[in-house]
């Protein structure tokens, strides 16, 4: 992801043996692609374009890395809309979010989706170079139905702990989140400040966007990704 050889994002283990375990280790998102993802294909109708040639996916799965699950964890929501996790090793620990840290104060409709939040104590730690913070999410692009991960920025430069906070969507009942499946991802970035401009576009700015334009649009697929490789001189 950083042009810098000498950058590096670096996940440690609290648990000494997890990282003898390949599918436990991160691994960039490129890795966990979801299994919809293969089945693209030009349709009978000739739309030969499709978001595999979105500009935007390529760009995110080559720039994030995920943690997957570290041990098999079965989560429990009972009708009272308590919540539990019970762990394959119970050396890795999971505790209960309170409705009042967050899921009180939410929006009505985010109330009626999530059943619970509970948080693991994630083995997993990450440090990035200094002036380089982590942006995490959930797999989004796994649509699972029972869990997704509050979003957040660590400054992983100073502070490495990445406990995620789990919002339950699933009813009442269980549903087992398996080793190795992908679980949390990070985006590592560059710490800047920017300032704000708004205006009409210019002549420069239409010729930038035609340049681009014709970049993506004069091949069937493959476009933006060939863009890209030839402005950073690969």
């Amino acid at each position: 992801m950083f042009k810098d050889k000498n950058l590096k994002v670096e996940f440690f283990s609290s648990h000494p043996y997890l990282n003898e375990i390949p599918e436990c280790r991160p691994a960039p998102l490129s890795k966990f692609l979801p299994e919809w993802w293969s089945k693209f294909r030009p349709n009978d109708l000739g739309i030969k374009k499709t978001i595999k040639d979105c500009p935007s996916f390529p760009e995110m799965f080559s720039s994030a890395y995920v943690v997957p699950m570290w041990a098999d964890t079965t989560i429990t929501v009972d009708e009272n809309g308590n919540g539990y996790a019970d762990v394959a090793n119970n050396e890795f620990s999971w505790t209960f979010h309170h409705p009042d840290q967050f899921l009180n104060f939410a929006p009505k409709n985010i109330k009626e989706k999530v059943s619970v939040i509970l948080k693991p104590d994630c083995p997993w730690h990450i440090i990035t170079p200094k002036g380089y913070s982590t942006y995490q999410a959930g797999s989004f692009y796994h649509f699972n139905e029972n869990f997704d991960i509050m979003s957040g920025i660590i400054r992983t430069d100073i502070h490495h702990e990445i406990n995620q906070q789990v919002l339950v969507t699933s009813k009442p009942g269980t549903f087992t989140i398996k080793r190795g499946d992908p679980f949390a991802v990070y985006f590592p970035f560059k710490r800047d400040k920017f300032s704000l401009e708004t205006r009409a576009a210019n002549d420069d700015d239409w010729k930038k966007f035609q340049i681009a334009k014709t970049w993506l649009f004069t091949k069937f697929s493959g476009g933006y990704v060939e863009m890209v490789k030839h402005y950073d001189g690969k």
